[in-house]
């Protein structure tokens, strides 16, 4: 009895797998023969809009340039929307990943999008799955160089707004929408750090675009980038406190030192040009003045002034002590000429009584 069981629930099992593999047969004929389509969108013999919910996986961001105005992300691009022609009787089907080639899918493009790929190692990174009601889930792994629009006049402790443009190339609004998924339409890899930035907000909205072929379809999310400024602080900010203050020391230094003085006052600002011409290298080149452009500068002022002041003090000093010396050497030879002329008038007086005396005599 136990063996007959045994049989019936084989030869079911059996039965059933030669019928889901009839039905798979079936369907990827479906597919492949010239009833199919993919150059005609699914709504189109009904005149309906195709609705493609978006939402995306952030693998990794990578490499932010300032002086390129853009940033690098990986992402898994993740689009659903509903085919009719693709109805089947099974359970999901999961597809191969050349059949991205014969379904018909979104045409999708990044607007502000400056190099892409999809990766390929080892194959193609393609998921297609399609459900019972037809509707189609399509995932690549995409990485993409996007651009970005920065405003650094408060760098290096600025915070940049990225946006990432999904649009709809040769659909317009009256044929096909992208909206984003309502729960979790993007998703970060917890473990993905930034080097310098830290990402702060996500922003989702509409962008649909009014060209002169018609409106087209888009949707948007706008990371918000926070800067970590502790390197500058460490690297640039404490070290050009500390040049300033060393320049003060001169005040405390007695002015007849004046070696001591100058080649203080010489040190620090040569030093603080060139920590600015180092710092060359890592803050970005725009045409504007940033912050840390006018921190430098009222660093430069602060130790040229200490030395300037050291000059005009010694100049002072060494001024008065001149004119204090004319005065007395003025005030001396009055004196000296005083008694000059009380003596040539006593020797004439003396003269003139020795001659009355001789005519006396």
């Amino acid at each position: 009895m136990r063996i007959n069981l045994l049989t019936l629930f084989v030869i079911f099992h059996c039965n059933n797998g030669n019928q889901n593999d009839n039905k798979v047969k079936e369907f990827l004929k479906r597919i492949n023969s010239e009833n199919y389509q993919n150059g005609i969108r699914p709504g189109f013999s009904k005149g309906e809009i195709d609705k493609v919910e978006m939402n995306m996986y952030i693998n990794s961001f990578g490499s932010i340039s300032e002086s390129l105005m853009e940033y690098t992300i990986s992402i898994f691009m993740r689009q659903s929307w509903r085919d009719e022609r693709l109805r089947h009787n099974l359970t999901k089907l999961t597809l191969s990943y050349h059949y991205g080639d014969i379904l018909w899918v979104p045409d999708l493009f990044f607007r502000n999008e400056k190099k892409a790929y999809v990766h390929r190692v080892i194959h193609p990174n393609k998921l297609i799955t399609v459900s019972e009601d037809g509707r189609v889930t399509y995932s690549q792994r995409i990485t993409l160089k996007l651009s970005c629009n920065m405003i650094l006049l408060k760098f290096p402790v600025d915070t940049q707004v990225c946006p990432l443009y999904l649009e709809s190339f040769g659909y317009t609004t009256e044929e096909l929408m992208f909206y984003w998924k309502k729960k979790n339409p993007v998703q970060l890899n917890i473990e993905n750090e930034l080097p310098k930035y830290e990402l702060k907000d996500m922003i989702f909205d509409n962008c649909t675009q009014n060209y002169l072929t018609g409106n087209f379809t888009c949707i948007k999310t706008v990371f918000t980038l926070e800067r970590q400024y502790d390197f500058y602080i460490i690297q640039f900010y404490l070290p050009s406190i500390l040049i300033v203050m060393i320049s003060w020391i001169s005040f405390w230094i007695d002015n007849e030192a004046i070696p001591a003085r100058i080649s203080l006052g010489l040190l620090t600002v040569l030093t603080q040009i060139t920590q600015m011409s180092g710092l060359k290298n890592l803050s970005p080149a725009v045409s504007y003045v940033t912050t840390l452009d006018v921190w430098n500068f009222a660093c430069l002022i602060f130790t040229c002034a200490a030395f300037i002041e050291f000059s005009i003090v010694n100049g002072v000093k060494y001024g008065v002590k001149d004119d204090k010396t004319t005065i007395e050497e003025k005030e001396q030879s009055r004196e000296t000429d005083g008694v000059s002329t009380t003596m040539n008038h006593q020797i004439r007086r003396r003269h003139i009584k020795m001659k009355k005396f001789s005519c006396k005599m």
